[in-house]
């Protein structure tokens, strides 16, 4: 918060002793006592994330996404340090999973340095990590010092990641004679839906699995209403039913998507298309990162059940996602395009518009 108190040059002295009569003017607090800051759209940016296939069982990663903007970047420190009790980051063991850039040296703990970051392109680094206990997220801190022609800049962050899966898998085995019915009920771990696109329950050397029903299109998971699958498993023939060879168990892949997720990357990707349509995109990196914020307030778990019925979600109203006190900071001029702009994105006639989920 800001304060200004309008005091008379003369009066403009602060001895040490208590002062003795009322300032000049009365204290007047500031009509926008916030700063907002943002980047442009062409700078250099980076966000950490996590990959989009995981194994239960296996050393979990993280992925971190460099875009490199307008700058020609001729190298880059980028240190990871974590910030949760028990969280180990494997730097030495950092790859490249996506892009051109080089690592050069992660030897150092903490520290991977890589080189040839081209103007424009984007890059993409894998971080193993474990950890000491069980925790639903992890949070880390970002720095990246990168040079340039035109000198050395550093870029600062402070992400928190959700880790935990969002799903819960209940196995019922009936046995007989000859083989084993395995039903799977799959669940979302919590009331946000999860749309279910395919499962499959691989065999082994020593096992063969038939499906006993597919999923045709994607189906959605509730936690109350969980989606069943049964499957057939049968020895093949010919392997010894026991012996000292150990038999790998099978395993079951789940291709899914979080309806929380669906709407986030929706409404993202609709209004990053509708702004570089527009004269506002340099003003991208203001509205997208308070708009996300403000929807995960906005949509409730509720809500994300009906959307995720009908396919589509409404934004909320102008006014809702008070984009009044994101604007005041700006200029008047484009403070009034901005708004009406915005008004326009929202809809005018009718205060609510429909997204399709894709």
């Amino acid at each position: 918060m800001f304060v200004y108190e309008p005091l008379a040059r003369a009066d403009a002295s602060y001895p040490l002793t208590m002062p003795t009569k009322a300032p000049s003017a009365p204290l007047s607090p500031l009509s926008h006592p916030f700063v907002t800051c943002y980047s442009s759209v062409n700078a250099f940016d980076a966000k950490l994330t996590l990959p989009p296939v995981f194994h239960v069982g296996r050393i979990n990663s993280i992925e971190l996404e460099c875009s490199s903007g307008w700058n020609m970047i001729e190298r880059a420190d980028i240190r990871l340090k974590a910030a949760t009790a028990g969280l180990r980051l494997h730097t030495a063991d950092a790859n490249i999973v996506d892009g051109n850039c080089s690592i050069v040296d992660a030897s150092q703990p903490g520290l991977v340095q890589c080189t040839d970051l081209r103007s424009y392109c984007t890059e993409r680094l894998r971080i193993p990590y474990d950890l000491e206990n069980e925790v639903g997220e992890i949070s880390v801190g970002l720095e990246i010092t990168y040079s340039t022609a035109n000198g050395e800049f550093v870029y600062f962050a402070f992400v928190t990641l959700a880790i935990e899966l969002p799903l819960d898998v209940e196995v019922h085995d009936v046995f007989n004679a000859s083989s084993l019915f395995s039903r799977f009920n799959i669940r979302a771990a919590g009331q946000v839906p999860l749309e279910i696109h395919d499962v499959q329950l691989h065999g082994s050397d020593a096992l063969t699995v038939e499906a006993l029903g597919t999923i045709s299109s994607p189906m959605l998971a509730l936690f109350s209403q969980p989606l069943a699958l049964t499957y057939c498993i049968k020895r093949k023939k010919g392997f010894p039913k026991s012996g000292g060879q150990h038999n790998p168990p099978l395993a079951l892949a789940l291709r899914y998507r979080s309806m929380a997720e669906m709407v986030r990357k929706a409404f993202e990707k609709q209004l990053t298309i509708d702004l570089q349509n527009s004269p506002f995109q340099a003003f991208s990196r203001l509205l997208l990162p308070t708009m996300l914020q403000r929807l995960q307030s906005h949509v409730a778990e509720y809500d994300l059940q009906l959307i995720g019925l009908a396919g589509t979600c409404t934004t909320a109203s102008f006014e809702q996602m008070q984009w009044d006190e994101t604007l005041d900071g700006l200029t008047e001029s484009v403070r009034n395009d901005l708004r009406d702009w915005l008004k326009g994105w929202h809809g005018v006639s009718c205060p609510f518009r429909q997204i399709t989920l894709s």
